[in-house]
């Protein structure tokens, strides 16, 4: 009898495990297509956030700009490097880190912060982290002017491994994608995490080289840029836009990591889709 029914519950089991891949895969898929939504709703985003003001999401770029100004003539004079060589690494290291920590952060509030909209109309979950990246991209497209304006200043100039930034945003924004979706679903969970991660953030921009050069251990490297990821993301956006390529060890630790990422999302995702609504 106890053979009779597990051998009946098997085929129900494969059966369930199968509608939940195909209804995760559709999810992701459904979502990529509904370019329309999320892009509308990350444009929304910004307009509301800023409406009836003057220079609108360019008071970033303003508050930017001063930041980058400042901290690049203090930091250059302790480091004692040269400005016009220290102010580009500055610009985009803050740029880039920003445009990072933040995607992070707000990913943790992505399903909780959408809670509403959610337990009322049924709209693909991946829509609701493409909304948080587009709108950030967005906001990092207009604050790009300060890395203009500073590569004009000190004689910058574009080389054709600048055309390898392409590429290595790419690798990024999947990245992003897999790593927000999973942090999305651990934080509407647990609400504790989105303070606890950005707490780390915090002590990770300073052992990560974005206020200071590599060159700056003299030898003793390997902890703090080898083995720190995010010194390798930075890097595969950052190297193009000053003239050189990332290294072969930045193309092989951010695509490890990519495809790390994705295979423990689409678990996740497999796992805990139908259970983001009951943890809101």
């Amino acid at each position: 009898m106890t053979d009779t029914s597990e051998a009946a519950r098997a085929p129900a089991l494969q059966d369930f495990a199968w509608r939940s891949w195909s209804r995760a895969i559709a999810d992701l898929k459904d979502g990529v297509n509904s370019r329309a939504l999320w892009s509308s709703m990350g444009w929304q985003d910004i307009r509301q956030r800023y409406r009836r003001s003057m220079l609108g999401p360019f008071w970033l770029t303003l508050s930017m700009g001063l930041m980058v100004g400042g901290m690049g003539v203090i930091y250059a004079a302790i480091f004692n490097q040269p400005i016009e060589r220290y102010m580009p690494h500055l610009t985009l290291g803050l740029l880039f880190w920003t445009y990072l920590t933040t995607l992070v952060n707000e990913s943790g509030t992505t399903f909780v912060g959408a809670e509403h909209v959610i337990k009322q109309i049924r709209i693909p979950y991946s829509v609701y982290l493409l909304r948080t990246i587009w709108r950030n991209t967005l906001i990092l497209a207009h604050n790009f002017v300060v890395y203009i304006v500073v590569a004009l200043v000190f004689g910058v100039r574009p080389t054709w491994a600048t055309l390898l930034f392409v590429p290595g945003f790419v690798l990024f924004v999947l990245t992003s994608f897999a790593v927000g979706l999973v942090f999305g679903m651990i934080s509407a969970r647990f609400r504790d995490i989105p303070q606890i991660v950005a707490s780390l953030l915090q002590v990770v921009f300073f052992v990560t080289p974005i206020l200071w050069t590599p060159d700056t251990l003299q030898g003793r490297r390997t902890l703090l840029i080898d083995w720190n990821p995010f010194w390798h993301f930075l890097e595969i956006l950052r190297a193009p836009w000053l003239g050189h390529a990332p290294t072969a060890l930045n193309w092989l630790v951010t695509v490890s990591l990519c495809v790390v990422s994705w295979l423990v999302m689409l678990i996740f995702f497999r796992r805990f889709r139908s259970r983001i609504s009951f943890w809101l």
